[in-house]
C-alpha cells in the first residue's frame, strides 16, 4: 500500500477546517443563531449579508436585485425582479417568503451563521482536492480513493441537509443528523491521515480495545448531547407557544 504524503497533508488541512466548522456550529447553536440567515445558500438574498436593518427596510427609490429580501409588515418579502422602488409598495414585484414563518433580523446572529457557512464552504476546497488526488492514484491505493470520495459525499450531504434545516426552521432530529455527519467526516479524515502516515510501533491489544471503546463512547455522548439540546429547545418553544396562546 502506497503512503501518499500529499493525501496526508490535504487530510490534515481538511481536518483543521472541519474542526473549525464544528466549533463555529457550536457557537451558532449556543447563541441561537441557526436562523440568522433565513434562506440558503445566500443570506437574505445577498452573497454578503446585511449589517443593518436599513438594508432590509423598504423605502422609495431603493434598488433591489431579484431574490433579495425585505422585512415589511412583520414578514419577509422576496424581490421577483431587479427593481428600483417607487413611492408606493407594489406587491406585483414582491412575493411573501413562505418557506417558514421566522421573521426576525438580528445582525449578530446573521453574521455568526454566515461565518459558519463561509468556513464550511472553505472546507470544501481541500476536501475536493483530496478526492481528486486520491482517485488519481487509486491504482496504488484504493482505500484512499474510497475514503476521500466518502468524505466528499458526506460534505455535500451536510450542505444539502443544512439547507433543509434552514428551510424547516431548525426541524428537530435533522440537527442531530447534521452533527453526526460532521463526526463521520472527522473519523474518515482521521482514517485517511493514519493510512498515509508511517505506522508507529503497534499498541498492545488491550490498549487498542480501550481506545476503540473510548471512541465509541465519545460518539454516543455527542449524539445524546445533541438530542438532549434539541429536546430542551423543543420544550422551550412549546412552552412559549402555550404562554402566547393564553
Amino acid at each position: 500500500m502506497e503512503r501518499n504524503p500529499l493525501v496526508r497533508r490535504l487530510a490534515t488541512v481538511s481536518l483543521v477546517l472541519i474542526f473549525l466548522v464544528i466549533i463555529a456550529g457550536s457557537v451558532v447553536r449556543a447563541t441561537g443563531s441557526g436562523m440568522g440567515c433565513p434562506d440558503w445558500p445566500q443570506c437574505f438574498g445577498y452573497t454578503i449579508p446585511p449589517t443593518s436593518i436599513e438594508t432590509l427596510t423598504w423605502g422609495p427609490s431603493k434598488g433591489f436585485e431579484q431574490g433579495q429580501m425585505i422585512l415589511k409588515d412583520g414578514q419577509f418579502w422576496v424581490a421577483q425582479v431587479d427593481l428600483t422602488t417607487a413611492e408606493d409598495f407594489n406587491t406585483m414585484n414582491w412575493a411573501v417568503f413562505t418557506k417558514h414563518d421566522y421573521n426576525i433580523f438580528n445582525p449578530v446572529h446573521t453574521w455568526i451563521e454566515y461565518i459558519n457557512r463561509l468556513i464550511g464552504a472553505l472546507s470544501g476546497l481541500p476536501v475536493l482536492a483530496l478526492a481528486v488526488v486520491a482517485v488519481a492514484r487509486s491504482r496504488k491505493n484504493w482505500g484512499n480513493s474510497i475514503l476521500s470520495v466518502g468524505v466528499l459525499f458526506l460534505l455535500l450531504f451536510e450542505a444539502w441537509l443544512g439547507k433543509l434545516v434552514v428551510d424547516g426552521n431548525l426541524v428537530p432530529n435533522q440537527i442531530t443528523i447534521h452533527m453526526m455527519g460532521s463526526v463521520a467526516i472527522v473519523l474518515l479524515l482521521l482514517a485517511l491521515r493514519a493510512r498515509n502516515t508511517k505506522a508507529p510501533a503497534p499498541l498492545p491489544r488491550p490498549v487498542r480495545n480501550g481506545l476503540l471503546l473510548l471512541l465509541v463512547l465519545i460518539v454516543i455522548q455527542i449524539f445524546l448531547g445533541t438530542q438532549t439540546r434539541e429536546l430542551v429547545d423543543a420544550a422551550f418553544d412549546h412552552n412559549e407557544s402555550v404562554l402566547r396562546s393564553n
